[in-house]
């Protein structure tokens, strides 16, 4: 089989509201989908347009380094939340 490394990324900034659910939904089901491929490593992060504004603290910010472990990805992914780490947009600071 196959060699896959898939890293998800997910913006979570204010205006990103509607399409949190769907990218969350996307991710998870190209997860679901490669894994039959071949020996598949996953990682997931977020990043909001206003994260250093203050930086957030380290156990509010989801970045999953690459693993093999499918079910720690699919968990990650469904821990993606809207204004985690900051809200972002016209929310977050200026």
């Amino acid at each position: 089989g196959a060699l896959i490394d898939v890293h998800f990324l997910i913006d979570t900034s204010g205006s990103m509201g509607g399409a949190i659910t769907a990218a969350k939904a996307a991710a998870a089901d190209i997860l679901t989908g490669l894994s039959g491929f071949g020996d598949l490593a996953g990682g997931v992060g977020v990043f909001s347009e206003g994260a250093l504004y203050p930086a957030p603290s380290q156990s509010s910010v989801i970045n999953l380094d690459l693993t093999t472990t499918t079910a720690d990805v699919a968990t990650a992914i469904s821990n993606v939340t809207l204004g985690v780490p900051d809200g972002g947009g016209a929310s977050g600071p200026r």
